[in-house]
């Protein structure tokens, strides 16, 4: 990066002595403006000068020109240097002025009359009015082009911002892979920061050496931290805008960007994030999308587990030449809940040590982020200094500038920022809920002054005035709103939110259409300054309504602390649990509704805005709610009893979640098992023993809970193990559930989704060596270390089978589970047995590209020319990706190259079925020989009819033998690529070409006419051939 620069020092000291003597006129005519209206005239023009000289230095000091500006800062420069001679001229009046004693000049004005006195003769003050004009003249134009340059600038940032957004979404990835892969959009918190930056925001960072060693040292890791308010996801827009211009310094450069949310619990985890980082960077390389199709394809389809996720970014990153991460607010994963997996993949994505890769974090100096992160002295950066008081400052003048209920106080703008730069202490926040109390501040300079002279002296005292404004009618809706916006799951719309607050929770307890609000003012107006609604409609998400949130992280902290309840609005104070039991109440009492339930399910949600969120969060609050109220309790027995209510809640549930439990429901005519299922799918552990306490007998209960008739193979003990349910499970245990029913399903589903402590729960419930075997295999599926060494200590045999003959091993090795691996090499197991398709471990593992677990297989004694099975050999595996690292890892532990055996032939034969040759490349320099035949001919025959061009080179220049005769084809490579290439035949031009000038013999007369469709298809008058 250039070093940046700024005006010279010599027309800073012209600008300073124009400060100088300009006060000193303004401040001497300024005390007889009031005896002569010339006098008066004069003086205005130096008061104006004298801000115009003020605003240009102002600017000037605040404003880094970069190298490419040079003739910018030329005619600034110009502008300001031809009023050199003026101000001396000024210097000079100045200076006769001084001579006189003010007491001498009013003896003068008495003796000799005021017009006869010097200074205010009618030709001096036409001379200063001349050179007033002039230098005003030469400084605005200084100014214009100051003020251009920052409007194009402004315009550069939002034209850059597009086209990172545009980056970063990823728009030629399918819609199936997105669908599947379900990333979050961090788009929208991008351009939410953006829009509070103004040009010059965060300067001081980007032009300081902590950004600059950060972007350019190797395996760079930054840790901003500072307190709530301070503008941190402000100056890591900042830093993800400038980190995005290195793409066009540098050669394949990927950049990808998280923030986490505290207002959305769908950006809150290690898997949001890691799932948002691989779609952006995916999007950056031409196969991304056979990258993420392949990860599909291997888990067929499923959720990506997070070991998966993680091993995926890890081989992605060095596909790049440099890769720069950034995270936003780390602290607003909550604490105790997701925030120790972010760290824990943190932490993991630092000790992979990648050169390439460069992180940078933000978030509050929180202890558990410190203790995890553990960085270096020279990699933290705390956001208390002169560069943020400065941003500050030019937030201050933005909003004083732009808003037009500040507009009122112009003539008073100094005075307020004065004062808010004063007692801001460097926190953003601070300073805009000031702005709040001046918009409603009345009119008068002493209003004014008492608003000013009574800021308050923090933000949790700003946040404890703005709760007692609140009109004492509007608490309970205040309130309900705050806890609304604290405690849900998902971003509230504006309609939603009025239906939340609807909700009459006294009994009867019912939705009081008299209490709805009726629009986004009446929300603002009750909690003003606490929330935001934005506007933002979320396409993808058929988001058409404005969202609301709380303005700030800051304010829910301060509702959640220990503070509050030792200030004046402590009947505010939120706790989670609580919280979480009234919104259950809310969303149930909704869903209850008679009219709900009444009509079609597409008018339901069009007149009921709250319906689906209900629907689909209920129960989650319901887990989060702690001990259950009897209110709850009757509300829920309410929602089983009554079929209508249950039917519409599961078509609600149905409609937004693709959960294969619920897809079996068969909802339209629910059998009397239903609501067992449900209870133990959703983790309604009070409902569920309510539930069976009705079943007249023991036998009765335990045939309902082990053979469901209406729902053959689904078993309430599997489902409530698959979702994690530790209550619901023990419930069904008490009351008989057979541990090993549906062939282990319990345990192993337990084990698949990583569910520790159900695991031990089913262990400890008497499960036979069958079921503990099985349950093997689905820890190793999902990668969990500590569920499989759990295992081995109940007397799991590692070398045991599934119902494919897979070993836990290849499971393990399959899906790139390192640690697992490790885990059962140690215990015993076999690393060269052959499992379904009568592969290895080696081979399974090379063919999905997992390098580090091909490392430790090998290391354990694998077998690298293993035969069979649909690979082959490991090598044909990876080459037919092909992953390169694997490859190379592969060869250099003694891998045959030129061995037969896979779908193609050789590995060679693999490899040249992909556009870039340096797979081939690899093979070549390795021995591989480029005229052996494989299934259908010679690896040029297989480069030819897929159009690789660069390929076919590369095999040419090999030696491959352009009129070989395909073994399993009978034709040259020519007339292969001329037979099969009319579907892309514009593609294939090049490779005939090629082929051509090695020799390459048309016995046929084909190329002519091929050559001639090429033409006419590349006019656009070509004719497709039924």
């Amino acid at each position: 990066m250039a070093d940046p620069f700024s005006i010279a020092t010599g027309v800073a000291r012209l600008i300073s002595l124009g400060i100088q003597v300009t006060e000193s006129l303004a401040a001497f005519y300024t005390s007889y403006k009031t005896q002569d209206a010339n006098v008066a005239r004069t003086t205005a023009k130096l008061e104006n000068l004298l801000k115009t000289f003020r605003n240009l230095d102002g600017i000037l000091k605040n404003r880094t020109f970069e190298p490419d500006e040079q003739n910018l800062t030329r005619n600034i420069e110009s502008s300001i240097q031809s009023c050199e001679e003026l101000i001396r001229e000024l210097q000079d009046e100045c200076g006769k002025l001084n001579k006189a004693s003010a007491s001498d000049m009013k003896s003068a004005i008495k003796i000799a009359g005021r017009r006869a006195a010097y200074p205010f003769r009618q030709s001096t003050l036409q001379k200063l009015d001349e050179d007033i004009g002039e230098i005003r003249d030469n400084l605005s134009l200084a100014l214009d082009v100051l003020h251009l340059e920052n409007q194009k600038k402004a315009e550069d940032d939002i034209a850059e911002v597009k086209l990172l957004l545009a980056l970063v979404n990823a728009t030629q990835i399918s819609s199936s892979v997105r669908d599947w892969l379900k990333a979050p959009n961090a788009s929208i918190n991008h351009n939410s920061a953006c829009a509070k930056r103004h040009p010059d925001t965060g300067m001081w960072f980007i032009n300081g050496p902590y950004f600059t060693t950060w972007l350019k040292q190797d395996g760079s890791f930054l840790w901003l931290n500072g307190p709530a308010g301070c503008g941190k996801s402000v100056l890591c827009a900042t830093a993800i805008q400038h980190a995005f211009r290195q793409k066009h310094s540098g050669v394949n450069v990927g950049i990808a960007f998280f923030y986490f949310t505290f207002s959305d619990n769908s950006k809150q985890d290690e898997s949001a994030m890691l799932r948002a980082l691989l779609l952006q960077l995916s999007g950056q390389l031409s196969d991304g999308q056979a990258i993420l199709e392949l990860m599909r394809t291997s888990i067929q389809a499923a959720t990506p587990p997070t070991t998966l996720l993680i091993e995926h970014l890890r081989n992605l990153i060095p596909r790049f030449h440099q890769v720069y991460i950034l995270l936003d607010a780390l602290d607003e994963s909550p604490r105790y809940a997701q925030r120790d997996q972010v760290l824990n993949a943190l932490q993991m994505m630092r000790k992979w040590s990648l050169p390439m890769l460069h992180l940078l974090v933000t978030s509050r100096d929180e202890p558990d982020i410190r203790d995890t992160l553990d960085p270096a002295h020279n990699q933290i950066l705390i956001m208390k200094s002169a560069g943020i008081d400065k941003d500050i400052s030019d937030f201050i003048s933005s909003q004083l500038d732009v808003d037009p209920k500040l507009r009122k106080w112009k003539a008073h703008h100094a005075q307020i920022r004065n004062a808010l730069i004063e007692r801001a202490q460097g926190v953003f926040r601070w300073v805009g809920c000031q702005f709040e109390s001046l918009k409603r501040c009345p009119r008068s300079e002493s209003h004014l002054d008492r608003c000013l002279h009574s800021l308050p002296r923090s933000l949790d005292e700003t946040y404890e005035r703005m709760l007692c404004s609140i009109d004492e009618s509007s608490v309970e809706d205040a309130r309900r709103i705050l806890t609304l916006l604290c405690f849900s799951f998902q971003p509230l719309t504006v309609p939603e939110l009025i239906e939340g607050i609807a909700v009459d929770l006294d009994e009867p307890a019912r939705l009081n259409c008299r209490r709805r609000l009726q629009d986004a003012d009446d929300i603002r107006n009750i909690c003003p300054g606490l929330i935001d609604i934005n506007d933002h409609v979320d396409s993808e998400k058929m988001q058409m309504a404005p969202i609301v949130r709380l303005a700030h992280f800051s304010v829910q902290e301060y509702l959640e602390s220990d503070r509050i309840t030792k200030q004046k609005a402590a009947n505010f104070a939120l706790q989670s649990a609580p919280a979480h039991a009234e919104i259950a109440q809310i969303f149930l009492v909704y869903l209850l509704e008679p009219e709900l339930s009444s009509g079609p399910l597409h008018e339901t949600i069009n007149t009921f805005p709250l319906a689906l969120a209900a629907a689909a969060f209920w129960s989650d609050h319901y887990r989060n709610g702690g001990a259950v109220t009897s209110q709850l309790k009757s509300l829920i027995s309410r929602l089983f009893s009554q079929q209508n209510s249950l039917r519409t809640w599961l078509w609600l549930y149905r409609i937004q979640n693709s959960s294969w439990v619920v897809a079996t429901f068969d909802i339209d005519s629910p059998s009397t098992d239903l609501p067992i299922i449900c209870a133990s799918y959703f983790g309604l552990d009070e409902a569920l023993y309510e539930l069976l306490a009705l079943m007249d007998s023991d036998s009765d209960r335990k045939i309902l809970i082990d053979s469901p008739s209406a729902y053959p193979g689904l078993f309430p003990l599997a489902v409530a193990s698959e979702e994690g349910h530790e209550k619901v499970v023990r419930v069904l245990l008490d009351a008989g559930a057979d541990v090993s029913v549906g062939g282990n399903e319990a345990i192993y589903a337990a084990s698949r989704y990583g569910h520790k402590n159900v695991v031990q729960i089913l262990l400890n419930s008497g499960l036979d060596r069958a079921g503990v075997d099985r349950a093997m295999m689905g820890a190793s599926e999902y990668g969990d270390g500590g569920v499989v060494k759990m295992l081995i200590d109940a007397g799991a045999d590692v070398n045991a089978r599934d119902e494919k003959v897979d070993t836990a091993l290849q499971v393990a090795s399959e899906y790139g589970h390192g640690e697992v691996v490790k885990i059962l090499i140690h215990a015993g197991a076999d690393v060269n047995v052959k499992g379904s398709r009568d592969t290895t471990a080696l081979q399974v593992a090379s063919n999905a590209g997992r390098d580090e677990t091909v490392k430790i297989l090998l290391d354990a004694g694998a077998d690298v020319n293993a035969e069979g099975g649909r690979y082959g050999t490991a090598l044909y595996a990876a080459s037919s990706h092909p992953w390169l690292g694997t490859m190379k890892m592969l060869l250099d532990a003694g891998a045959h190259v030129n061995t037969l055996g896979g779908k193609f032939g050789t590995a060679l034969h693999a490899a040249s079925r992909f556009p870039d040759p340096v797979g081939v490349e690899i093979l070549l320099a390795a021995g591989a020989d480029t005229n052996m035949q494989g299934r259908l001919g010679t690896a040029l025959h297989e480069a030819s009819r897929f159009a690789r061009a660069k390929t076919v080179e590369v095999l040419l220049n090999a030696g491959a033998d352009v009129n070989a005769a395909g073994a399993g084809c009978g034709a040259t490579a020519l007339e292969l690529a001329l037979a099969g290439g009319e579907r892309k035949v514009v593609g294939m031009v090049d490779v005939i070409q090629k082929l051509l000038d090695a020799g390459a013999l048309d016995e046929r007369g084909e190329v002519r006419a091929f050559l001639e469709i090429a033409r006419q298809r590349r006019s656009g008058r070509y004719i497709e051939r039924n």
